[in-house]
């Protein structure tokens, strides 16, 4: 741990003057605290003056110019579970600070602190060389005690675990509206903090001077040069928040009232739990968690990650946290050149040589990635594990704290950490009472039980299929039960998945299947009607029919839902030869043949009277392309050429024999089945 400066005897005085001014005189608590706090400070810097004067006036010569910046964070509850993300620009334009409240702001005393804390303890805080959390109260928090005593509380908490000396202003309020102005529905809360932009190499260089181990002197040594490189490019300019730029030397140590302040604000019309020591009621948030949550990022919990998606313009610039930020495997071999991460999506994860742990991924505005906002860990209901108070989500009823991870990350950031952390509970675990399920093709409700390892262990259930919808169970701590329902499926068979604790629950609906009343149908040539059954799985299932041939014509029931009929035409056949063609129906084919017309000969007329001396006659025969047929003698002195079977029209020839000695005769021949009498003279 980095080293504590020792007190001064200047201090230690005017902070007991302070104690006694606060208690006797309340109408001065407002101007005596600052006042004490800027006093105590500048002669407890003349103590260390020699050692860090001159670097931190030169450090603050080069950042007295730069520009400052205001982040916003919004937390959002549906009743049941927060969810916190970077404010978007109407939301930062809604929720401006009304002028008039912040003349009207006024420093919570050292007596109301003695209130809640116990005056031993508020003495050793003034006491100690380390951060200083000045609150300043609206009218409005003042009406609500047990708020402005969680707000008292949340600080102490931060100032406990925070070494270095330096001093903060927050303003704070809580109720119907932020520092004057109506919360947007949804609202619990939101919190803005100022930040400055530097150049990196003043940020290195002020990392490099708050190292006080060897380890950390290595980490900072193996930091690139003069820029980053990330993901989108390489980056030579850093976002710091206003208190992280006061621990490295880069502002003033104690903020004046002037300076631009941290504000965080809660909604009065949601349920809170403003005391967790007797745990968090079920239906209420637990306000403390929320207050450190928020103070948590004014102290330099903020990412840039996706902010050049939505806002490509805009000057790029690396939060402090962004350059430990990773894809998974990052060594300290590779730590110097590996790419920092400021896209949305895919596992991002943040290094510093201790074991990575696991950061959202979305953009500002929670969108894309895991679609919780980058200024966090990874959501516990996401990855069954919690990381720290900087969880993006907080459910009804569930207690959560400060963690070791979040103080390492401040650490690293470049905090000086006391020490004393209380390590983060055990990770969640997580198991489903089934893992599948089917569901009918008319759909309907269904249900899976989940079981956690503790009742404080918060998860989410989401459908990854736009006709399953998590009905009930959709947030949850501890045991409970998903409900969901399924759409009717007009299709084919279909999976679909709900995440649940980070756990797959897969839905196996069956889909529509159809059948005909038979495949195939033969007409004849004619003109033809006919008709086909459809039989379907269920009423749901809808089908269509198409004829692929001009010569079907479907008249009725070309689309349909369940069972049905479709019936069709067929023209005529004038082709002489049988065709095929077909039907498509519910996915099916439906064939049908027609066949071809009957066929019919025209023998054309020939002399069939012959000479003795023989002869040859040529005779045309008329029928269709696709008809067969043949011409046929019975006698020797007669024969055809061609003498075989044919084909469609065409002539044959009928030869006479010369040969013929002997008186008349007389044969019969037949030509495409007509018989005709062949007659020769004799000699």
């Amino acid at each position: 741990m980095k080293r504590r400066t020792l007190i001064s005897i200047a201090r230690a005085f005017v902070c007991n003057l302070l104690i006694c001014l606060l208690s006797t005189s309340p109408s001065f608590a407002s101007t005596t605290t600052v006042i004490s706090r800027v006093v105590s400070s500048s002669q407890d810097r003349n103590e260390r003056g020699q050692r860090e004067s001159s670097q931190r006036k030169g450090d603050m010569s080069r950042s007295s110019n730069e520009e400052v910046q205001e982040n916003g964070f919004v937390t959002y509850s549906d009743g049941e579970r927060s969810t916190c993300r970077d404010m978007s620009r109407e939301e930062t334009q809604r929720l401006q600070r009304d002028p008039e409240q912040l003349r009207q702001m006024r420093v919570i005393t050292q007596r109301e602190r003695d209130e809640v804390l116990g005056r031993r303890q508020t003495e050793a805080v003034l006491e100690a060389t380390s951060l200083k959390i000045i609150l300043r109260s609206t009218a409005q928090l003042d009406g609500f005690p047990d708020a402005k005593a969680a707000f008292i509380r949340a600080a102490a908490a931060w100032e406990a675990q925070i070494k270095n000396p330096i001093s903060i202003i927050i303003d704070v309020d809580y109720g119907p509206t932020r520092f004057g102005q109506a919360y947007p529905s949804g609202v619990l809360g939101s919190t803005s903090t100022p930040s400055y932009r530097v150049g990196y190499d003043t940020l290195r260089n002020s990392l490099s001077q708050s190292a006080t181990s060897a380890a950390e002197t290595s980490l900072y040594n193996a930091l690139p040069t003069s820029s980053v490189n990330t993901d989108i490019g390489a980056i030579g300019n850093a976002s710091v928040t206003s208190p992280l730029m006061r621990a490295l030397g880069l502002l003033a140590v104690d903020a004046a009232t002037s300076d631009p302040a941290p504000a965080i604000g809660f909604n009065s019309a949601f349920n809170f739990d403003f005391d967790p020591t007797d745990g968090i009621a079920a239906g209420k948030t637990d306000f403390d968690a929320v207050a450190v949550h928020e103070m948590g990022h004014a102290l330099g919990f903020v990412s840039n990650v996706g902010l050049f998606e939505i806002s490509p313009t805009s000057t790029r610039a690396l939060t402090v946290w962004d350059i430990f930020r990773f894809r998974p495997g990052t060594t300290m071999a590779t730590f110097t050149a590996a790419a920092r991460v400021l896209s949305t999506g895919g596992e991002q994860r943040f290094y510093d040589g201790h074991p990575e742990l696991a950061t959202s991924t979305g953009n500002p505005y929670g969108s894309g990635g895991d679609g919780r906002q980058a200024s966090h860990w990874k959501a516990d209901e996401q990855s069954g594990v919690y990381i720290g108070i900087m969880d993006p989500t907080l459910s009804s009823g569930v207690r959560k704290t400060m963690s070791s991870n979040d103080l390492q990350m401040l650490e690293t950031v470049g905090y000086t950490i006391s020490g004393t952390v209380t390590p983060p509970p055990p990770a969640c675990t997580y198991s489903l009472s089934a893992t599948t399920a089917s569901a009918a093709i008319t759909g309907g409700p269904g249900s899976v039980g989940v079981t956690s390892s503790s009742s404080t262990c918060a998860w989410s259930a989401t459908s990854t299929a736009s006709w399953i919808s998590v009905t009930t169970g959709a947030n949850g701590t501890g045991n409970g039960t998903v409900s969901y329902s399924v759409q009717p499926n007009s299709g084919s068979s279909r999976s679909g998945t709900i995440t649940i604790a980070g756990q797959t629950f897969t839905v196996n609906q069956s889909g529509c299947s159809f059948t005909l009343s038979y495949s195939t149908n033969s007409f004849p040539s004619n003109s033809s009607t006919g008709s086909v059954i459809v039989t379907a799985s269920g009423g749901t299932c809808s089908w269509a029919a198409v004829s692929n041939n001009s010569w079907i014509t479907i008249t009725g029931g070309a689309a349909g839902t369940g069972n049905g009929m479709v019936s069709y035409t067929l023209e005529a056949n004038t082709s002489a030869a049988s065709r095929t063609g077909s039907l498509t129906i519910a996915g099916r084919v439906f064939t049908i043949t027609q066949a071809a017309p009957a066929c019919t000969y025209t023998v054309g007329s020939f002399n069939t009277n012959f000479p003795a001396r023989g002869g040859s006659v040529s005779i045309p025969v008329t029928t269709g392309s696709s008809c067969s047929w043949q011409a046929i003698e019975n006698v020797s002195w007669l024969s055809f050429s061609p003498g075989s079977t044919v084909s469609g029209s065409r002539s044959v020839t009928l030869n006479v024999s010369n040969k013929n000695t002997v008186r008349s005769r007389s044969a019969t021949v037949t030509i495409a089945g007509v018989t005709f009498t062949i007659t020769q003279s004799g000699r």
